[in-house]
């Protein structure tokens, strides 16, 4: 076992079961696949996890992504591909972001009964020139001492976009700004 500086690099198929942290990026390559389930996956500071075209992560049940501060979230490019069902993010402004190409076409992806919380602010599900996405029962948590613009689905130039039985829990005072879906 060696410890090497730079990013990690996923180029095949690859199961997380227990507990991981991690201090560096996460680069899902084509042809890689990342399982993570009934675990708590945590990211160090202003990291983040890429699904570059080809790859593909998926989330299962139970799986938690978080950081002790503040990390990254998860990064779609286009042709990546996502599937997470019943995973808790916590501790990201971003926790994920899905970008599309109309040269590349959109794999479907899959959000389903997942919980955002953070103790500072809830971060915004992006959706940027993305089509064929399902983000479906999931709950955002807003903290009381939010104060600041925040949304939880903020979608652009995207085609085939279900949102379906979300809840949005808003608790807030005078100052905050929120609008669940953009």
């Amino acid at each position: 076992e060696v410890e090497l500086d730079g990013d990690i690099y996923i180029k095949d198929t690859v199961n997380f079961t227990t507990a991981q942290t991690f201090n560096k990026n996460i680069i899902i390559c084509s042809g890689g696949v990342l399982n993570v389930s009934n675990l708590t996956f945590y990211m160090n500071d202003n990291k983040q996890i890429i699904i570059k075209s080809g790859g593909k992560l998926i989330g299962g049940t139970d799986a938690s992504f978080y950081s002790q501060n503040t990390w990254n979230g998860i990064v779609v490019e286009p042709g990546g591909e996502l599937v997470l069902n019943g995973c808790l993010f916590n501790q990201t402004s971003t926790p994920i972001t899905l970008e599309g190409n109309i040269f590349v076409s959109s794999p479907n992806t899959s959000i389903a009964n997942c919980n955002f919380f953070n103790s500072d602010a809830i971060g915004s599900i992006t959706i940027n020139n993305r089509d064929n996405i399902t983000i479906s029962s999931c709950i955002w948590s807003y903290p009381s001492s939010l104060s600041i613009f925040n949304k939880a689905i903020d979608c652009y130039n995207s085609n085939n976009v279900l949102i379906d039985n979300n809840k949005f829990n808003v608790i807030t005072g005078p100052d905050a700004d929120i609008s669940a879906i953009s």
